[in-house]
């Protein structure tokens, strides 16, 4: 509170937003806490920062509601370890309305390796209406703005010179997925072959990254091949510990030796068919708001679905 010099005192005024004058001094309303800001729900609040559904309870749970705007998230793991149709699906998601997990927006999608594998998110588009329904797989697809970058400059081009930061200006998308960072980075025809340069140019996209973020209250998704690391003996994801420091997030996605057993209804109403599916792990390795912690999942021709671990069973 802000008082001129006077001895006269007067009451305070009733709206805290409002100030009070008199002819010897004017009363002002104390100013905003931020913890006033923060359970805010005004929409255009830049300290307000929400998270996407990943379309499945169990993973919501997990990640305490899915996938947080204002962040860099990775999503880590070999091929064919689920990493490319949970960002998909985080893709659909992101376009839902908030009271079914999404923000009503769109996505930027930047694929750097194979084909965009636009087959397979029509199918889950299509699912995804199916459950909740209402609206078409063509409208879902619509909101999917996807871009194709083969190496570090393009994609330096794209995050650092303004392309990026412009589309999300525009308001079309609050997520952005790059499928892959690692991928531009570990060519051979990238910044001349200099992994020095290529470190320091990968930090820049990092940094560029996280502030638009913060910036635009969307989520950033990267996700990220893995490496044999002769330190640890072991393979870990690639691009180092300096990529990693950027990182508020980053998910570790891991098949097992394990199936899940699914029964669907066979040609006779009395014959059930059986299929095996691989179960897969998600595993928090680390997080700036989450507990470590390891959750199954599968993947089949709805998407990704989490699991409880008791309906696994080791792959004969």
């Amino acid at each position: 509170m802000s008082v001129s010099t006077s001895n006269a005192t007067a009451a305070a005024p009733e709206n805290d937003d409002e100030s009070s004058s008199t002819g010897q001094y004017t009363v002002y309303p104390p100013p905003t806490t931020i913890d006033k800001i923060l359970k805010s729900d005004d929409q255009e609040n830049p300290l307000v920062y929400k998270q996407i559904s990943t379309l499945c309870p169990v993973i919501d749970t997990f990640l305490n509601g899915g996938i947080s705007t204002g962040k860099l998230t990775e999503i880590a793991g070999e091929s064919a370890s689920g990493k490319t149709q949970l960002a998909m699906q985080l893709g659909l998601a992101v376009q839902l309305p908030e009271d079914k997990g999404g923000l009503k927006s769109g996505v930027i999608y930047i694929c750097t390796e194979d084909k965009f594998p636009s087959s397979r998110l029509m199918g889950l588009a299509g699912k995804l209406c199916e459950r909740i329904g209402e609206g078409t797989a063509r409208e879902l697809s619509d909101k999917v703005y996807v871009t194709h970058i083969s190496n570090a400059e393009g994609l330096a081009d794209c995050v650092l010179r303004g392309q990026l930061r412009c589309a999300l200006r525009r308001g079309i998308a609050r997520l952005v997925v790059i499928d892959s960072i690692a991928a531009v980075f570990r060519c051979s025809d990238t910044t001349g072959g200099d992994w020095k340069t290529r470190m320091g140019l990968l930090n820049q996209i990092g940094n560029e990254l996280k502030r638009l973020a913060f910036e635009f209250r969307c989520a950033v998704v990267c996700t990220n091949q893995m490496s044999f690391h002769l330190d640890s003996g072991k393979n870990e994801p690639a691009l180092g510990r300096s990529w990693s420091s950027l990182l508020n997030c980053r998910l570790l996605l891991s098949r097992t030796n394990r199936v899940y057993e699914i029964k669907q209804c066979g040609s006779t109403p009395n014959k059930m068919l059986k299929s095996e599916i691989i179960v897969r792990t998600m595993e928090i390795i680390l997080s700036s708001d989450l507990d470590k912690g390891i959750c199954e999942f599968i993947v089949d021709e709805d998407g990704v679905k989490g699991l409880d671990p008791s309906t696994a069973k080791p792959k004969s």
